[in-house]
This record gives C-alpha cells, structure tokens and sequence, in this order.
C-alpha cells in the first residue's frame, strides 16, 4: 500500500513538473536514476503522452493535433490489414500517409479522429493526400523545405511502437540518397524503424518527410515534402477538398447518401459517386432504379452539382462515374461540356471503381485497326473474342465490351492488343482461359477467370514478351499465370488472388513481375523454377496459404522492394540450389521470414525481417548466404538460424527483440558475424554449439538473457573487438 502511494506522489510530480518546463525529455535520462522498473516509466510516457525528444510544450500539441495513426482493414473491422499515420500539413491542413497503406482496401479507421476516407489523390512515390470527413479546414504543421538541412541537424521520427503512444526517435541529417532517381532525405540514428507511414519532422516541429519505406543498418530515408509542394496546393486539390463530402439529399421521396471517391494523379482527375442505400431505402429504390427516367435525373443531379463546383475552380477536364446499383454512368467533360456519355452494367460496383478510378488507363480509342467485340451485340456484330481473333490481323487492337465472355482463347499472331472496358470478364472451363503463343501480345483491363478444378491455368504463356498490365486473375485449379519455354513477360498492376499458384516461371524462361498484388493462392503467390532472369519488385504479396515466393532450382532470381506478408509457411523458400538476391523488402507476419535450403546461395541485403511467428531468416543443409545491412526483429522464435553445414556472413545486421535467440549457429556450419549489434533478444544473443565455427568481430551485444554470447566450445570460434555491454 505504501508503493502504491509512493507511486501516486512520484507520477502527481511528474505531471506538475511536465506542466511547469517547458521540456521533457525521458530518453536523456538513465533510466537506473529511477526508482521504477522499465515498465513503469513507458507507462508513465504514456500517461503523459510524452513523445521522446525534446520538444517544448507547444510543438508537442500542434504534433498531437496533426499527427493521428491509421489502421486500414479488410472486411471485418477487426482484420488491421495495415496500419501507419497521417500528418496534416500546409496552409490547406490536408493530410498526407503513405499511398501503400490505402492500395487494395477502401476502409479506413483512425484511432484518434472519427473521419472517413472520401477522396484520395494519389501523386508521385508511396505518397497519397487523403481528404476526410469532417474536413476541418485547419491549418497544418508547416512545411520546411529539405534543400536547407544542414549536416548532422538533429531530426524526429515519429512512430507508433504502441496504439496508445507516438514515440518520437532522434537522429541526425546525413544528406540527400538518390534511389532509383528519387531523391530522399536521409537521417542516421534512430532506434527504431517504427510504424510504415512514420513522419520526419525538425526540432521546431516542421514538418519534412514521410516514411520511404525503405532502411539500411542506422539509416532510414524519407520522401521530401516540399519536393511535392506543389501538387499539395494544385486547384484540383482544393476543388476535391470542397467537392469530396458525403451528400445526403431525399430524392424522388427516397432518402439517398452518395459518397465521393475521386483520383487525381498530378495529370488526370477522375471523381465518381458511389449511391449508399439503407435497409429501409433498399425496396423502393430497387423500384425506381429499373426506371430510365430516375436513372437520367440522377444523372443530371450530379453531373450539374459536380460541373457547378468545378466551374468555381475553373476546372475543365475531368472524368466522371456515377454508380448506381449496378448501373454505371461514364461521362467525360472536356473543356466544360460533355463528350462522351455511357451507361453500362456491372454486377460489382466495388470492382468497377477501384479498376477504373485507380487505374493509369488512357481514354480508348477505336480506329480502323480495332476490332470491337460485344457480347449483347449493339455495338457490333462480333460478339465472341474467338470471332475477333480469327479476323484479326497483325497488329490489330481488340476492344472487349462489358460482359462474362465464356471462352477459352488462344492467340497466336503477333502484335495483338486485348483491351477490356470496365465490366469485361472471360471465364474459361475445361481448358486454359488465355494461351499466348506468339510475338509482342498486349493484355490489359480485363477480369481473367478459370472454373475448372484440374490443372488449367488462367493464363498460359509459351512465346514472346506479353505485356499483362491491369488485370484480375481468378483461378481454381491450376496457376494463375504460368510462365513456360523461353518466353519472358512483363506482369505490371495486376491482382493474382484465389488460384493454387498465382504465378509460376518455369523451364528457361523469366519474367519481370512488378507493382501486383498476389494473394489468397492456395500454395505459393510466386513460384521460380528457371533459369531465365526473373525481377520480382514493389509487389505486395500477401496471405497465400504456403508460401509468399518459393524458388525452387530457380537462378537470377532478383527480389526487391516488396512487402511479404502473413504467408502461412514462409515468405520467402530458396531450395535446391537456387541462386538469388534479396534486397530492400519488408517480410513481416508470416511462418518464417526467410528460409535458404538445399545447397542455394542468396544475398540478403537491406531488408527489414520481423513479427515473423518462427524464425526471421533461416540458412540450412549446405547453402551460403551473405546477410547485409539487415534489420530483424520481434520474431517468434530466432533471429538469423543458420544450421545444416551452411555457411554465413553477417555483417551490419541489427538483430533485437526477438523472442527466442538472436543469432544461432550449429549443425557443423560456420558463421561470421562482423559490424552488428544482437541486442535485447529472449534468450542468448550470439549461440554456437560445439560442431560449428566461425568468427565474431566488433560487434556490439547486450541485454540478451540469459547470456550475450554462448558457446558450447570455443576451440573453433575466433572473438575480437566486440563490445558487450551487461555479461
């Protein structure tokens, strides 16, 4: 009882003191000059809210005002399938997160702030500027512009280690790092890599970057704000922060909410609304909506309503859908009058408006050399994909109505183009939807099906390089691309979901596969068994059922820049003599992180590996692996494995937190492990059994239980250099 007096004295305290200065800083404080465990004091941060660093009063509210964590979820509103954070910044108070965490999912929860999503204008990198209902019209934390950092400034990260309390991480400017043409800012010293979406901000709470996604060992890189200044304060933003309310209005004696849901790219701009009926609406407006003349009043609603605000900002070109019920309006304003106008039918609402208000697609456009196929034949006589291709000349264009095409198709002539609008879905059964077996093939735009339960695939690549750009692929027995021969494809923008494999490169072909997002396959999302060149980059793959990427024989195999996730076995399989580079991904939530087998040989480079439910990386039965600059953390079980008469070097690796040991080395294998720090892991730091040798040099170790370095012999193990900090 005394304690806990005690306690309510020190914590009433600290709360008088934290109003009275005008800093406080926890973090620069040894925590052994508390009378309190390490419990105790995090608990105490989180009362305060404090944020680590040092930041007067004032700074830390305007910090707390603009600066909210994000949760994205699936169908459930408990399913977090991503989480980061938005910032508000600029005169204008838009918010700006991490485009990644919106792509594939439209629901959204703030922890902090009751707001929906109604708008998102997706601009340049993983950068996206949300508006959100209400939208308060507040100004945001102003923005520094990055040219004026100078060396060694002190700079903030703040993240979430926690839903309760931003934690904000110092480090230091280092200077400008160019990454694929992209310059970003570049800040050394920060304990933790925190939540994706982190912000960067100055001492005086200016705010600078958000979160590339992308570390190195100490380093972590921020996209620039004010690179982007511009486009945050274009009138088309500020049109769709005016325009992208929800409206509610009672029409025709029939109470209607539409919701906004617009795009705007820096180029294009494209807002659709998108009718909410309840369930006492759901009667009477499935009545009306049959009727032409409703349908054409809506029509004229909006349109007048959306014309009427553009004309204030004097916007004169833009795009614009209206959805109701299944029936899809598609007009196109340029310079203020309308040019084009169609209603179509889709069965999915949801579907047509992340196809066609995310999509980069062009306005299409049918000339001599097109070919137009419609199912119901208004548009033209040719009503088969089947018939098309038969007529088809090289170097024709076939445009694909709206409509379920039940065909199995093959193309073998050269240069041909198959562009589906909005609602075009062939769905094959029995045998392969799509076979290609020739030259410079162009697939995009179009809902890719297979029903068969046998080994069909969705689509079967033999020859050429195809561009596949745009599509869904949905299969049920076989793969749903399988890659074979020689050929060599490019996969760009596709969704890959619900086949046994989503995609499969075999025999001596390759493939590049970028910006797709792979899930929910019954074994693997990606499959490598060549000896072509694969490039598998800034894909999301996520949820498969075995494994993320399984490279089986696989060689040049290049993975970069992905986010692998929640894979039940692994999210990446090396196995059988496999040769690959892995560099720059963020493998999180699945079986093992990284799993190297078989005699492969793999470098593993810039990735962040952690919250992995076994072991982080995994290096077994005779193969070689080279891990660099990696950061692992928070699995289940260990850190780096590494057994089987394998061979390992580590080198500039940070290995912490994990649940079991940090670095294990046994099985006859032998080990280096140079330049890293193994710190905070559950049981021993760095283990090695008698079997195993190797070297560890100029390491930094600590706070590992219940030993920082155990070795069962230390007949064949060489230490130099190493400082650890607690024996």
């Amino acid at each position: 009882m005394r304690f806990k007096k005690a306690l309510v004295k020190l914590l009433v305290i600290i709360l008088v003191l934290s109003n009275l200065m005008p800093t406080t800083v926890f973090s620069d404080v040894d925590e052994d000059s508390f009378a309190l465990d390490y419990v105790t004091i995090e608990s105490i941060k989180r009362l305060l809210h404090i944020k680590e660093g040092v930041f007067s009063q004032e700074i830390k509210e305007e910090l707390d005002k603009n600066i909210s964590m994000l949760e994205v979820h699936g169908d459930k509103a408990n399913d977090t399938f991503k989480a980061g954070i938005r910032m508000y910044i600029g005169e204008k108070g838009v918010s700006i997160v991490n485009k990644s965490i919106l792509e594939d999912r439209d629901g959204f929860r703030e922890i902090n702030a009751s707001s929906k999503i109604v708008a998102n204008i997706s601009p340049y990198e993983d950068l996206a500027v949300l508006i959100s209902k209400p939208y308060s019209g507040m100004k945001g934390l102003p923005i520094r512009d990055y040219k004026d950092l100078q060396t060694d400034e002190p700079l903030y990260s703040i993240s979430w280690q926690s839903q309760e309390c931003p934690i904000a991480n110092p480090g230091k400017y280092t200077g400008i790092k160019i990454i694929d043409d992209m310059e970003y800012i570049c800040m050394k010293g920060a304990k933790y890599f925190g939540t994706v979406g982190s912000v960067l901000v100055d001492k005086n709470g200016k705010a600078l970057g958000l979160s590339a996604n992308i570390a190195e060992d100490e380093y972590t890189y921020y996209i620039p704000l004010s690179k982007h200044e511009g486009l945050i304060n274009d009138k088309n933003v500020e049109f769709l922060i005016d325009l992208g309310m929800e409206v509610e209005d009672v029409f025709d004696d029939i109470d209607l909410e539409f919701r906004s849901s617009s795009m705007y790219d820096g180029s294009k701009l494209k807002i659709a609304y998108n009718v909410i009926i309840t369930t006492k609406n759901s009667e009477a407006y499935r009545k009306k909506i049959g009727d032409d003349a409703f349908k054409n009043k809506l029509a004229d609603y909006f349109t007048n309503m959306v014309k009427s605000k553009a004309n204030l900002y004097g916007i004169k070109d833009y795009d614009f859908y209206l959805n109701l019920r299944h029936y899809i309006l598609t007009q196109e304003i340029r310079n203020g009058e309308i040019v084009s106008k169609e209603w179509t039918v889709s069965k999915n609402r949801a579907t047509y408006i992340i196809n066609e208000i995310d999509s980069k697609s062009e306005t299409v456009k049918v000339d001599n050399n097109s070919i137009v196929v419609d199912k119901l034949g208004k548009l033209s006589k040719i009503t088969t994909i089947t018939e098309a291709l038969s007529q088809a000349a090289p170097g024709s264009k076939i445009v694909i109505e709206p409509g379920i095409y039940n065909e199995s198709l093959l193309i073998n002539k050269s240069d041909i183009e198959l562009y589906g609008k909005a609602g075009a879905i062939i769905e094959g059964e029995g045998k392969n939807t799509l076979t290609i077996d020739s030259e410079n093939v162009k697939i995009s735009n179009i809902e890719f099906k297979n029903k068969s339960k046998d080994n069909e695939e969705v689509l079967y690549i033999k020859k050429g390089k195809p561009n596949i750009s745009r599509c869904v692929i949905k299969g049920n027995g076989g793969a749903g691309i399988r890659i074979v021969d020689e050929s060599n494809p490019e996969i760009v923008d596709n969704i890959i979901k619900s086949c046994v494999d989503g995609i499969v490169v075999a025999d001596k072909s390759g493939a590049v596969i970028k910006s797709n997002f792979v899930s929910q396959n019954k074994q693997s999302g990606i499959k490598v068994s060549s000896n072509g060149k694969t490039i598998i980059k800034y894909n999301y793959i996520s949820k498969n059922e075995q494994y993320g990427i399984m490279a089986d024989n696989a060689k040049q195999l290049v993975i970069f820049n992905n986010n692998i996730d929640k894979n039940q076995i692994s999210g990446i399989t090396a196995d059988k003599g496999c040769e690959l580079r892995i560099n720059n991904n963020r493998i999180q939530d699945n079986g093992n992180g990284v799993e190297i087998y078989d005699s492969s040989k793999a470098d593993i480079i810039d990735n962040i590996v952690g919250f992995n439910r076994m072991n982080g990386i995994h290096v077994g039965t005779s193969s070689v692996s080279d891990l660099l600059s990696n950061f692992i953390s928070n699995n289940k079980m260990t850190g780096i494995y590494i057994n089987g008469i394998a061979k390992v070097f580590v080198e500039k690796t940070r290995v912490v937190k994990n649940k079991s040991q940090g670095i294990v080395v046994e099985g006859s294998s032998h080990a280096e492990i140079l330049n890293s720090t193994i710190a905070n892991n559950g049981n021993s730091g760095i283990f090695f059994d008698f079997r195993s040798e190797g070297s560890i040099e100029n390491n930094t170790v600590y706070g590992n239980k219940p030993r920082d370095i155990d070795l069962e012999s230390s007949v064949n193990i060489m230490m130099k250099d190493n400082k650890v900090l607690n024996r």
